[in-house]
């Protein structure tokens, strides 16, 4: 290979210039500005593993109707490039939030039939009609949050509803682990944070027994080329909704001698998630969520009702940078696609509390809400760069995560908020 040093181009570009002639080159040509939501050249496989509604449980998270601990399923959908025989690539795992387990569509209808008529413009004043009423609800919503669901009736997959998440990353070098928590949507008794974070841990146990060894209760379940290719030292979370939450406890300084052998967490991401519950003690809130080494962002949307909390308990404390993306028109229900109206799915639903078509947000605010793909195209560009950064040392979108750059600004406005880390 010829190596020709910059300065004698420079010098062959001036005289060229001098004689009239422009090269091409440096008359149209101008760096191409980086797209955060393209998607990667990598071709991108999907496959899914389920060890059973009942195959994993915690001693102390129970079900109020038998006290007994609470059966929860074991099941993930992974995204990974089809192509993994070679190399080492990064996990990101996703965990979502508090949502319907069994798709019952037939019960998510009468109860809201009966929601309506209670509640709706007339409602009842028979003191009989209201307890017909209100035991249709506490019937139906007794079969759509149950687990394992009744005979026949589907598990409501959540975990599909990032999907379009994970084809994302995984094109960009990603292996993407979404997981299902229905059964710790019907557990009644017990820290739901802390049950989302052991499950989470439990996931990446059994990777890590695949990934070293190849044995482990996902041997045989999944394409034996993700063996050796697949790097626990890097893993990112997400978690949406009550999901943030679980992500957050699972990040947090405290907790981190009980993370899983082999597996070094290196980036968290709340996505639209539930504030912190409420402690008479603060120093239990910092206990339970302050994370000062891990770089933390969260993704908040105008029309939803997410929290800021994380970032707060960041700020100005942290060794490690903290984000915050407020993005404008977004609701909480666009993010999981299964959750939204476009899914056809039971029980999915705008969210956005809106008292006008096409608007959104509380009484007296009328920014106009995104769609769902539009939201989810910002929701993309933002998860993506945080990830490609924290995981892969990408600095090429610095500017966009940290403000000083709006890529997607012809979508809609993201405020930022960002600590660099002490």
């Amino acid at each position: 290979m010829i190596r020709i040093r910059k300065r004698h181009l420079a010098f062959a570009a001036t005289t060229l210039v001098l004689a009239g002639v422009v090269p091409a080159a440096y008359a149209t040509t101008r760096p191409e500005p980086l797209d955060p939501v393209k998607s990667g050249e990598l071709a991108v496989a999907t496959a899914d593993y389920n060890l059973g509604d009942d195959a994993f449980r915690i001693p102390d998270f129970t079900t109020g109707d038998t006290g007994q601990p609470a059966p929860l399923e074991l099941a993930g959908r992974v995204h990974y490039p089809k192509k993994i025989n070679t190399g080492k690539y990064p996990m990101v795992l996703i965990v979502h939030g508090d949502w319907t387990p069994c798709a019952d569509r037939a019960a998510a209808e009468q109860v809201k039939a009966a929601r309506e008529r209670l509640y709706g413009d007339n409602p009842p004043e028979d003191p009989d009609e209201i307890a017909r009423l209100e035991q249709i609800i506490d019937r139906g919503n007794g079969n759509l949050f149950r687990w394992p669901c009744a005979p026949g009736t589907p598990a409501l997959p959540s975990l599909r509803g990032y999907d379009y998440l994970g084809r994302q990353l995984a094109s960009h070098g990603f292996v993407v682990l979404s997981i299902g928590v229905n059964g710790i949507n019907r557990g009644d008794l017990g820290e739901q944070d802390r049950a989302r974070a052991v499950i989470a841990d439990k996931h990446l146990t059994m990777w890590n027994d695949l990934v070293v060894s190849g044995k482990g209760p996902l041997a045989g379940r999944l394409p034996g080329a993700l063996r050796g290719h697949v790097d626990l030292g890097r893993v990112g979370l997400i978690g949406h909704s009550k999901g943030g939450r679980g992500v957050m406890w699972q990040a947090a300084d405290a907790y981190k001698a009980s993370r899983p052998a082999g597996v070094r967490i290196g980036a968290v991401l709340g996505l639209d998630p539930i504030k912190v519950p409420p402690f008479d003690d603060r120093a239990e809130v910092e206990r339970r969520f302050l994370n000062t080494r891990i770089p933390s962002a969260t993704i908040l949307g105008s029309c939803g009702y997410g929290s800021a909390d994380y970032f707060d308990l960041g700020n100005n404390r942290s060794k490690a940078p903290v984000y915050l993306w407020n993005i404008h028109g977004a609701n909480h229900n666009f993010f999981n696609t299964q959750w939204s109206p476009q899914s056809g799915q039971v029980d999915a639903a705008d969210d956005a509390g809106e008292p006008e078509a096409g608007k959104c947000g509380p009484e007296g605010d009328r920014r106009r809400k995104l769609t769902e793909d539009r939201q989810r195209k910002v929701g993309i560009g933002y998860m993506s760069a945080f990830f490609r950064r924290h995981l892969t040392a990408d600095k090429s979108f610095d500017p966009m995560l940290t403000g000083r750059s709006q890529p997607l600004s012809a979508v809609t406005t993201v405020d930022v908020r960002h600590f660099r880390g002490l």
